[in-house]
């Protein structure tokens, strides 16, 4: 199985499937900390891609939301409210089928859906007032990953804003983890030694998941102004292991989220956002 289809195989079959007992879907249930706690925070964290797309000069006609998953999201769907149309491409016919249903829920007016291979996409160069793509790049091939964000760059007008939520390889979180850390980096360097001698296959169950580093993004400066910011300092399933859900869990959230306003904290953040101002 290639690399590219085990993640069309669990997002079309197993991610975004509702669990019968919580409601949630499986990739939420994995994911995402719900915990009573985390909730303003959940809040917040989210904003900051709305605060962002909030910063966009001129005309904001179309926002391109590339692998936009089914937005069962409150804070999703906020992104495209000051946007006349969303333009929703994913490769699951399960996510785009919840993603209309919740975005004409929310009055979005104008939605339109694409059930494609953004990579395969053939969109109009310059045709979308602001793109984002959250959670999505580092499950795309490594080798291509270059490639999809230029494709968005070139998607989106001059001075419009390509918006993208990454993972960070050496973060605040991996140094506490260290030991597991080192142990599933050698396991991924041997993976890819028994892959490269065609003696290994990806299974059904394994989600592909590669990174650069934050430095590979000085790449895009040719193209447009780089940024980059915390979104979230840990992991939803990490947090949910060490901050307790109560009191004392919001007041860890609270000194999170107030470290994040620092840009710096994006080299220890797991997660960070990159904001591409397209050059003019």
């Amino acid at each position: 199985m290639k690399k590219t289809d085990v993640v069309y195989h669990y997002y079309n079959n197993q991610g975004w499937a509702s669990q019968s007992k919580t409601g949630l879907t499986l990739d939420e249930k994995i994911n995402v900390n719900n915990n009573k706690s985390c909730r303003l925070y959940n809040t917040k964290t989210r904003n900051r891609v709305l605060n962002q797309l909030n910063k966009l000069k001129g005309p904001k006609k179309n926002l391109l939301d590339v692998a936009s998953g089914p937005l069962h999201i409150q804070e999703f769907l906020h992104y495209s409210k000051f946007f006349v149309e969303r333009h929703c491409v994913d490769f699951s016919k399960i996510a785009l089928k919840e993603a209309k249903h919740n975005l004409a829920k929310f009055g979005q007016k104008k939605s339109f859906f694409y059930n494609i291979d953004f990579l395969k996409s053939k969109f109009k160069a310059n045709s979308f007032d602001s793109a984002i793509s959250l959670h999505t790049l580092y499950h795309v091939d490594i080798d291509e990953q270059k490639n999809f964000v230029k494709k968005l760059i070139k998607y989106v007008r001059p001075g419009g804003l390509v918006i993208i939520v990454y993972s960070n390889p050496f973060s605040l979180q991996s140094v506490l983890t260290a030991p597991i850390f080192l142990w599933n980096c050698f396991k991924l360097l041997i993976k890819d030694i028994l892959i490269k001698l065609s003696v290994y296959k990806y299974k059904k169950n394994e989600l592909y998941f590669k990174r650069k580093t934050i430095f590979w993004w000085n790449y895009f400066k040719g193209l447009g102004e780089v940024k980059i910011i915390p979104e979230r300092t840990f992991t939803g399933s990490f947090e949910k292991k060490i901050i307790p859900d109560n009191n004392f869990g919001k007041s860890v959230y609270k000194l999170l989220f107030f470290l994040e306003n620092y840009s710096f904290w994006r080299f220890f953040s797991t997660y960070y956002i990159v904001i591409i101002k397209k050059k003019n």
